[in-house]
C-alpha cells in the first residue's frame, strides 16, 4: 500500500501507532505500508502523475491512497466537470498502466450524503464508499459499485488507544446475523426502541432489518405495542410502536 498524505500528515503517526498497539504488532514499521514523504503531488501536472506512477512501480503497491483529492488538484476547479475530466482520465490511465487500485479521499460538501465537487468524479469512479457519523457511531456504505453488488451498510465505533493518543475503528455486529443483533438490542432496551431505533442499532439495510423485525413478530419471538413516550429536548409525548422480546414484562407490570 502506498499512502500519499497531501494534508494532515501530523496525524498519521498517532493513527498508525494506535493501530499497531491495538493489534499487537511488535515492530515499529508496518510491512507493506509505504508513506510518500515528498512534496505535494499535483494531479493536474503530467510530470507529477508520471512521478506517482514511478512511485507505485517502485513500491509494487496494489493499493494507492491519495488523501485528499482536493489538495492534489492544483489549479483545477473541482466543481467543473470540464476541468475534472482530464485529471480523471489521466488517473484512469494510471490505474490501467500500474494495475493498482486508486482510492481518492474526498470530503463531503453542504450535502453530507455525497462527495463535494463535480458529478464527473462519481461518474468516473468504479466504486464509491461513504462514511458518516451519528451519535458516535460510524456508518460505512457503498452507494455505487460499477461491477458487482454493493455491500450492505456496516457500522463501527472508534476505540481510544490512550498510549498513542488516537483511536482505531471497530466493526459492530460483523459476522452476526440481523436477527441476533435485534435480539441483543431488545434485551438491552426493552419497550423503548421504535422500528427506526432498531434500524440504527443493527448492521444491515433498512429493508432487511424491517423484514427481520416483521418476521420475528409473526413468529412470536418479539412483540410490538403502541406506547406514548417522551422524545426530544422538549420532552413531548408521542404515540409510537415499540418492541420487546416475547415474555418481557411491560412497564408497570410485576416481575
Amino acid at each position: 500500500m502506498l499512502y500519499v498524505p497531501q494534508e494532515g500528515r501530523y496525524s498519521l503517526k498517532p493513527r498508525t501507532e494506535a493501530w499497531r498497539l491495538y493489534h499487537g504488532i511488535s515492530n515499529d514499521k508496518l510491512e507493506g505500508f509505504i508513506v510518500h514523504k515528498g512534496p505535494t503531488l499535483r494531479l493536474d501536472r503530467k510530470e507529477d502523475v508520471k512521478r506517482l506512477e514511478e512511485l507505485i512501480d517502485f513500491a509494487e503497491a496494489r493499493l494507492v491512497v491519495i488523501d485528499t483529492l482536493a489538495v492534489s488538484l492544483g489549479d483545477v476547479d473541482e466543481d467543473s466537470a470540464t476541468e475534472m475530466r482530464p485529471v480523471l482520465a489521466a488517473l484512469r490511465e494510471l490505474v490501467k498502466g500500474t494495475g493498482a487500485t486508486l482510492l481518492l479521499v474526498v470530503h463531503t460538501g453542504w450535502n453530507t450524503k455525497r462527495e463535494r465537487g463535480s458529478s464527473a468524479l462519481r461518474s468516473e469512479a468504479d466504486a464509491v464508499l461513504h462514511i458518516e457519523f451519528a451519535e458516535g457511531v460510524g456508518i460505512l456504505s457503498n452507494p455505487k459499485q460499477r461491477n458487482g453488488i454493493a455491500f450492505e451498510p456496516r457500522r463501527f465505533t472508534l476505540k481510544a488507544v490512550a498510549e498513542a493518543e488516537s483511536a482505531v475503528p471497530l466493526w459492530i455486529g460483523v459476522g452476526r446475523s440481523i436477527r441476533d443483533q435485534i435480539l441483543d438490542a431488545l434485551r438491552t432496551e426493552p419497550w423503548t426502541l421504535t422500528r427506526t431505533d432498531v434500524e440504527e442499532r443493527v448492521s444491515g439495510t433498512a429493508a432487511n432489518v424491517r423484514a427481520a423485525l416483521d418476521g420475528m413478530v409473526a413468529a412470536g419471538e418479539i412483540v410490538v405495542r403502541k406506547r406514548r413516550i417522551q422524545r426530544g429536548p422538549s420532552g413531548r409525548l408521542f404515540s409510537v410502536e415499540v418492541y420487546a422480546l416475547a415474555g418481557t414484562p411491560e412497564p408497570g407490570e410485576e416481575q
